[in-house]
């Protein structure tokens, strides 16, 4: 006995998903980000920008979504979605992917290079190094990053990097 797959189109390829709660699914497209509620896409278009851009990773961190983008940069949600804040300063505007280390560092690779941001509620998110090929890594552009014991490692399309922040 065969189980069916119900197949659910969605406008876009869809590129990542993640689950926001118990009825609701991220879905990271070529093409924007939308909500899947009751078993229909919405497409999110706050800010005017999000339709037209490709979503590289969803990431959901405590009370925060971490949207990356590839040419907008980055986006934190509040957990309803309803309010955001875009970072694109001092940051690339193409983020591959990230790592959160305890509440307040944020590790983001791009394809410029590895960015430590730090998150706090007085000063939001504010970028505090960036580390490229000048500093030792393989490659600028940066395919993912892990925290692995107490190193970062790197990953990169010329290797891998081991850095320690301390």
């Amino acid at each position: 006995k065969h189980q069916m797959v119900k197949v659910v189109n969605v406008p876009s390829p869809i590129l990542k998903l993640s689950k926001l709660n118990s009825s609701t699914l991220l879905v990271g497209c070529l093409n924007g980000l939308y909500l899947y509620i009751n078993e229909k896409f919405e497409l999110l278009n706050n800010p005017n920008w999000l339709p037209e851009t490709r979503i590289n990773s969803i990431v959901i961190y405590g009370d925060k979504v971490f949207v990356l983008t590839d040419g907008k940069g980055l986006l934190i949600f509040e957990k309803n979605m309803e309010r955001f804040k875009h970072y694109q300063n001092n940051l690339s505007s193409s983020v591959n992917c990230i790592q959160l280390v305890k509440d307040s560092v944020v590790w983001l690779g791009s394809n410029e290079g590895l960015f430590k941001a730090l998150l706090s509620k007085k000063e939001g998110f504010k970028v505090v190094l960036k580390l490229t090929t000048y500093d030792g890594l393989p490659s600028k552009e940066i395919n993912d990053v892990k925290t692995f014991n107490t190193d970062l490692v790197i990953a990169t399309n010329n290797g891998v990097s081991i850095f320690n922040d301390n």
